[in-house]
């Protein structure tokens, strides 16, 4: 379910989506979407006083994270969990334009399998496990990569079917596009729509050599969760009565 703000993109509360035991996610407790440091204070008023936001998870690594702080939020606790140290800042070349297709496979290779990535997604569900009643907001830069990874295993650990989790993770493309599409986005007078796409959006490939990976190094993304996460049958337990209807 979109959620539109007047400065950050690409919000969408996972409430609605199918998952364990025929319930739902329930709305208003899982959020996602890009950096709040372009948030308006309309936009901070709402996610306090309408959403009731508890947690702001940041995913970011230092350097973004000083180069484009997040806005405060009255009444929530911030937490940087940076699911990557150690991010490509320049892309190689093809063609006189970025190889954005070589910096994202490398990306997601990391992802897959950074001991950082892991203590990450480790804290985050901590922080869902200690959240009762209110809002977990979850973010990177432009809440795709690793918003959406962080999706995907929250979703996953909720019961969520495969087909319901995908659609959720590429529905980013749709959030994504105006920003894409704006005349000050970069790369807009002088790089092609394949460049920009491969920047801005997220890709079937990168999931799938990411999910190749979990299968090969985890037995799949409940090994992760299990045994690299360690969520116990307990934890899991809770997550749903917590998050599901």
């Amino acid at each position: 379910m979109w959620i539109e703000f007047d400065g950050i993109l690409n919000v969408r509360d996972l409430g609605g989506i199918p998952a364990a035991d025929g319930r739902r996610v329930r709305p208003g407790r899982l959020l996602r979407g890009a950096g709040l440091h372009h948030a308006s204070d309309a936009d901070l008023r709402r996610l306090r006083e309408e959403l009731h936001l508890r947690h702001i998870v940041d995913f970011r690594d230092a350097h973004e994270c000083e180069r484009h702080p997040d806005r405060a939020v009255e009444g929530a606790e911030y937490h940087s969990l940076p699911a990557l140290t150690a991010l490509p800042r320049q892309a190689p070349m093809r063609g006189g334009e970025p190889d954005f297709a070589d910096i994202f496979a490398r990306v997601y290779a990391s992802l897959a399998a950074s001991p950082d990535t892991l203590a990450a997604y480790r804290a985050f569900f901590r922080i869902l496990l200690d959240c009762p009643d209110g809002a977990v907001y979850f973010h990177c830069t432009q809440g795709k990569d690793r918003t959406g990874l962080g999706a995907l295993l929250a979703l996953t650990a909720l019961g969520a079917p495969m087909e319901a989790v995908q659609e959720d993770y590429f529905l980013s493309n749709v959030g994504l596009r105006q920003a894409m599409e704006h005349p000050e986005s970069p790369g807009s007078e002088h790089w092609s729509r394949e460049t920009k796409e491969q920047l801005f959006f997220v890709h079937q490939a990168n999931l799938d050599s990411y999910l190749r990976r979990m299968a090969e190094d985890w037995g799949g993304l409940e090994g992760y969760l299990r045994r690299g996460i360690g969520l116990t049958d307990a934890d899991l337990d809770r997550l749903r009565r917590n998050y599901l209807e």
